[in-house]
């Protein structure tokens, strides 16, 4: 039989002055907070061998190694009989760009902070951990039920921002600029926790749309479409049951080239929601999220209950170098990843959330190829070794115009970011960027995760697949297929995808979508093979997952950097220096306004 609890707890995890994390502009900080931000928990357990998961989705942008580390850690010391370790605790975001920020321990995700802020991050696990254990203590013998329906084609709710890229993909139908709306996957998935009774206690959704509504001039914690989806539903539900339990999460699947944004706004010089005030699209686009799951969820009450067979697997895998099986490749013998790499149009940013500006842009694109250039001539007088290094980084890389090599600590081509001949008083990031260079806050970590967990679930007939990234459409659809094909002969019907899952470390899209380098192809930072490295790993996962546990030997697996406190230490956040943001927030606006408008 399957026992089953749901509870959730506030993130109490705001600091002033403190940048959000999602859109990387150092103007976009937090003066207050709007709306609470929640974790919400789901722990199942099989009662005839005991054995528990624990799936969390929360009101961040993405979740971050030292969270889940944290909330691992702090089970295991403080609520042992849970009996919850990494393999069987799934961490998630729902991918809010108004959350807190600081929170991950490496350095390219703090830079626009600016710093490491650790009370948000011990805010986060402390949330997680109090709703994993109130859902714990809820648990009691329920079902499990599965729903699905679509989005209508006229409901302006989810748009492919990168429709070209889309267009190019060999295993899509080509459609035109004014079905960019079709371009996507409209359907929500939900799952329904059901008691004795038959009463609802919970659902969870699936659904791929960025939570972007809000855009990156907002300065107040808020929870976005999703965190108003989830709002709206919970206070009908609870309505009308007259009790508080209720707890539906809205997770995220493919929403890598997704947006909820279609107008462009003239006096912004970017495109929103369905209304001029982003709080009114915000929240219309979550009532409607908020209206297909309602009709889920009655759906759901009429379906056969799943499976109580719970099962689950966990890897690491270093992607710096992941050689992916040819036929995943495009029968590419010798596709391989390399160390993360970031490209111009990513620090450019998207239509909905512009990064640099263009001018700057264009120069760096130009310093990143006259490096690519050297090094390509340098390494002819180098070691046969580094000669196949950098051979092999732009073999991967492809055409990505690279400024930052995360994986190895460089910028245009140096490790002497302080050298750098821009001054730091040009854009307050790349000050921070220096800052932390002379400190020694960058010498000894990858800037992003190079090693990430890859993680299934399978609960029933459904399997849960965390991915420590962002997933796009296409890329979505065809790692679902990979995995259900894998795990069809034990009994799994439908694979459920779960992004910004246990870790992040940037996008995944399909190898024709990288040649186009839009922003999502600039974030792919393993290189153009990337969706195929996940595959050929997420099918050794599946395959392991599909024999009996008995047979199954634990793998010698390499772990994610862990960071010194002293280290930390040199990158925490720069109070000081937050202070005097909101002058240079307005300033950098207008330049930014002006540029883009040029």
């Amino acid at each position: 039989m399957l026992e089953i609890g749901v509870a959730k707890a506030t993130i109490a995890a705001f600091r002033k002055g403190a940048g959000m994390m999602g859109y990387g502009m150092h103007f976009n900080f937090a003066d207050g907070v709007d709306t609470p931000l929640h974790a919400r928990a789901f722990v199942f357990r099989e009662r005839e061998r005991g054995r528990a998961l624990a799936f969390v989705c929360c009101e961040i942008c993405f979740v971050s190694v030292s969270i889940k580390r944290g909330v691992v850690a702090r089970l295991q010391r403080d609520h042992p009989e849970l009996g919850l370790d990494d393999a069987s605790i799934m961490l998630c975001a729902q991918h809010t760009h108004s959350g807190p920020g600081g929170y991950s321990h490496y350095a390219f995700y703090n830079f626009t902070i600016p710093g490491y802020v650790p009370e948000v991050c011990d805010a986060i696990v402390e949330a997680i951990v109090e709703a994993i254990t109130g859902a714990a203590a809820r648990a009691r013998p329920a079902a499990l039920r599965y729903a699905a329906g679509e989005f209508p084609p006229e409901l302006e709710i989810a748009f492919n921002r990168s429709l070209a890229a889309y267009n190019s993909n060999e295993d899509v139908a080509p459609l035109p600029a004014s079905d960019w709306h079709l371009a996507v996957d409209r359907t929500m998935e939900l799952v329904r926790v059901d008691d004795e009774r038959g009463q609802a206690l919970g659902a969870i959704t699936w659904f791929g749309v960025h939570a972007t509504s809000l855009s990156n001039d907002n300065h107040l914690i808020n929870w976005d479409n999703k965190g108003y989806a989830a709002d709206a539903i919970e206070s009908r539900v609870r309505g009308v049951l007259g009790d508080d339990e209720f707890t539906c999460a809205f997770a995220q699947a493919t929403a890598g080239d997704v947006t909820p944004n279609y107008v462009y706004d003239r006096k912004k010089r970017w495109t929103r929601g369905k209304f001029e005030d982003d709080r009114d699209s915000a929240r219309w686009h979550g009532e409607r999220q908020a209206e297909l799951a309602g009709a889920l969820l009655e759906r759901a009450a009429e379906a056969p209950a799943q499976a109580s067979e719970l099962d689950c697997a966990l890897t690491y895998v270093d992607f710096r170098d992941v050689r992916c099986d040819p036929d995943l490749a495009g029968g590419e013998e010798d596709a391989r990843t390399s160390p993360a790499c970031v490209g111009v149009e990513m620090l450019a940013g998207t239509r909905e959330g512009p990064g640099m500006p263009t001018p700057v842009a264009l120069l760096a694109k130009a310093a990143s190829w006259s490096v690519r250039a050297f090094e390509r001539a340098r390494a002819v007088l180098q070691s046969p070794e580094r000669r196949a290094a950098v051979r092999q980084k732009y073999r991967s890389q492809g055409p990505k115009s690279i400024v930052i090599e995360t994986g190895e600590r460089r910028l245009l081509g140096t490790r002497n970011i302080s050298g750098v001949p821009i001054p730091g008083f040009v854009d307050p990031t790349l000050a921070t960027f220096k800052r932390h260079h002379r400190t020694g806050g960058l010498d000894d970590a990858p800037w992003t995760p190079q090693i990430l967990p890859l993680q299934i679930f399978v609960i029933g007939e459904l399997a849960i697949v965390a991915i420590p990234g962002e997933l796009t459409t296409v890329a979505g659809r065809r790692v679902r297929a990979t995995v259900l094909e894998e795990l069809r002969p034990r009994g799994v019907t439908r694979v459920l995808l779960t992004t910004y899952a246990n870790a992040y470390s940037g996008y995944i899209c399909t190898r024709e979508e990288y040649q186009h380098q839009r922003y999502e192809g600039s974030h792919t930072v393993f290189g153009q093979w990337t969706l195929a490295a996940y595959r050929t790993e997420l099918r050794a996962l599946a395959r392991r997952l599909a024999a009996p546990a008995e047979t199954r030997e634990p793998a010698a697996e390499p772990r994610p950097w862990r960071f010194s406190g002293d280290e930390l230490e040199r990158r925490v956040h720069d109070g000081p220096f937050a202070a005097n943001r909101r002058k240079s927030a307005r300033l950098a606006r207008r330049a930014h306004a002006a540029s883009r408008g040029a």
